[in-house]
């Protein structure tokens, strides 16, 4: 991680009112908040990483915020004015931390206010896999009843549940699945024996003897290049057939043609939030052959996108705006 050279300055230092601009939508709340603080607000959720640079060129903000949308090198040189980016969010893989650090600007993020969420989609996925309710649905509204074909779901209780990435989403995962009566084990690169005895899970030392316990995965895994193609070839051979996989983190983290291939030959079954391949905003066309797989049901990068979920992180993203412009201090700061 690059250091600063020297510390961004903090709204008490600035000639004017901070000025802020939000380039995905926030909650009304959150903007309310930061008006309240005696910020210039502008909110414009249909920036994309392609017009980004040039609205900070045009506002100068101090403080840029952003949700999912990428904030390049050309977007942090755009405004000599900007002092600090904020991620309305947990995950930075979107911002180049390193450019924002040569230049003195902080970069923060607002983590575990969406877990909750995260892990409530991911739950819908495991349910929506086991008991084929997509499939169900369709062939309702197709004008066919099917039972005898719909009644093959093994069921959760008893089983056991991988938990790949037990941080705050993975936790959330796991809490649930203890109450559906599941056996809960887990994987961190830094877990410890005694961390995951903490939050009652079982500890795998390694990713291959997680696949080979579970009967259901749960990849809650931090971004970061070295989580690219964490799950493999290796590791979805080693599963048992049948089991089911869902991915809420990111779609880098899956050898998206490994899985294809393991859904098609050995009976997996997935639910994805996240994709290799999404589009830039929040409407676009989409075609990733992996869904198109009977075995594979989806949904659109929504696991974090819930109301409560969306309150909760305006909340924090305020507080570390207020935190700055009063003490120049930034809570969760990833660059500092």
């Amino acid at each position: 991680m690059t250091a600063f050279a020297t510390p961004g300055p903090s709204a008490t230092n600035l000639a004017g009112p901070a000025k802020v601009l939000v380039c995905d939508a926030l909650a009304k709340s959150g903007l309310d908040a930061l008006r309240g603080l005696g910020c210039v607000v502008m909110n414009d959720p249909e920036l994309s990483e392609a017009t980004l640079a040039r609205a900070v060129k045009d506002t100068g903000p101090d403080v840029l915020i952003t949700g999912n949308t990428p904030v390049s090198a050309e977007v942090i040189e755009a405004s000599p004015r900007l002092a600090m980016i904020v991620v309305a969010g947990t995950s930075t893989d979107h911002v180049d931390i390193a450019a924002a650090s040569r230049r003195g600007i902080f970069v923060a993020n607002c983590p575990g206010r969406n877990a909750t969420a995260v892990a409530e989609l991911a739950w819908a996925l495991i349910l929506a896999c086991d008991r084929r309710i997509p499939e169900q649905t369709a062939a309702l509204r197709a004008g066919q009843w099917k039972q005898r074909e719909f009644a093959q779901a093994v069921g959760l209780h008893g089983r056991t549940l991988g938990i790949v990435g037990l941080g705050q989403v993975g936790q959330e995962v796991a809490q649930i699945g203890r109450a559906f009566g599941m056996d809960v084990i887990a994987w961190s690169r830094n877990l410890t024996e005694e961390k995951a005895l903490e939050h009652s899970c079982g500890f795998c030392a390694s990713l291959i003897n997680l696949a080979k316990l579970s009967d259901v995965v749960s990849i809650s895994a931090g971004g970061g290049d070295d989580s690219d193609n964490l799950i493999n070839e290796k590791f979805l051979a080693a599963l048992k057939p049948g089991a089911i996989l869902v991915n809420t983190s990111r779609g880098a983290v899956i050898d998206q043609a490994a899985l294809t291939n393991a859904v098609r030959t050995r009976g997996l079954r997935a639910g994805l939030d996240v994709w290799a391949n999404e589009p830039d905003g929040t409407e676009g066309s989409f075609a990733d052959p992996l869904v198109q797989e009977p075995g594979v049901i989806g949904t659109h990068h929504i696991g974090a996108l819930t109301e409560q979920a969306q309150r909760a992180v305006a909340d924090e993203v305020v507080r570390v705006v207020r935190a700055w412009a009063e003490r120049g201090h930034v809570p969760h700061c990833v660059n500092r």
